[in-house]
């Protein structure tokens, strides 16, 4: 080879080797994949780019808070929160004992069969001055109220014994059919009424019955533990005695209150 040869290939030498070395990697490291993946950027995405979309369809959904509500329980009416309040329903109650008190007016006459005449009358003030009062309970809007006049029906047997000497039976019990309307610790009490009543006076027994009805207010307290009533339970009143032609009608409109206390 001649010097011409020899210098050209030293130089096409010497040029590869500078080629070479700049194609590779520093000392430590592998060479770069092709099909490595590129870092993501830092660099906020702007909102309605295909970008954004991307992203949100591959994140997860974000959790969600199920309530679980325990038996007997109910969610209450309040905003939606994470966690929601829970209210224990109300006790219903089974059974009301109590007692009642209040005055009024009543009015009677009694009448002979067959001539219409009037034989007696009587218009004045009438007074409850205590009776025993129980309910039981269908459910939280219906109850059979029993009402006892305790203290008239006491009065009346002593004054009957003292003025005949006799056997006195007095007795009187009114039965309600009684209608709590409301959710609420207000009530609106209503319904229908009939009663019956006995008293011996005078060797002569008086069958009565009554008809009449219920209207008033209660206030419940917390928990539906206690009630107060304000009410008016009138009647009509039919008196028929033993071994007589005659009959009595009357009538009775009491205004009273009511403390009853329930067992749940």
């Amino acid at each position: 080879m001649n010097r011409w040869g020899l210098l050209s290939f030293l130089v096409l030498t010497l040029a590869a080797q500078s080629a070479g070395a700049q194609d590779a990697p520093p000392d430590g490291l592998a060479p770069e994949s092709p099909e490595a993946e590129a870092p993501e950027s830092s660099e906020p995405v702007p909102p309605g780019s295909s970008e954004t979309a991307d992203r949100l369809a591959a994140s997860p959904p974000p959790p969600t808070s199920v309530a679980v509500v325990p038996p007997g329980y109910v969610l209450a009416d309040a905003p939606v929160l994470d966690e929601p309040e829970l209210v224990a329903p109300p006790l219903r109650r089974v059974i009301g004992l109590g007692t009642a008190l209040g005055g009024g007016v009543a009015v009677g006459g009694a009448y002979t069969f067959g001539s219409g005449a009037t034989t007696s009358g009587y218009l004045g003030p009438a007074l409850e001055i205590h009776s025993l009062e129980a309910q039981f309970f269908f459910n939280d809007h219906l109850s059979l109220d029993i009402s006892i006049p305790l203290l008239n029906t006491i009065i009346i047997a002593i004054a009957s014994a003292s003025a005949s000497f006799d056997q006195p039976v007095p007795w009187a019990t009114n039965f309600f059919l009684d209608f709590s309307i409301g959710d609420d610790w207000v009530r609106f009490i209503v319904g229908p009424s009939v009663g019956f009543a006995a008293v011996a006076y005078r060797g002569t027994v008086y069958a009565q019955i009554n008809a009449g009805a219920m209207v008033g207010l209660e206030l419940l307290t917390r928990g539906r533990a206690f009630g107060f009533r304000i009410m008016t339970r009138p009647q009509v009143q039919f008196v028929l005695p033993s071994g007589s032609s005659a009959f009595g009608v009357g009538g009775l409109a009491l205004l009273e209150v009511g403390f009853i206390g329930y067992i749940h």
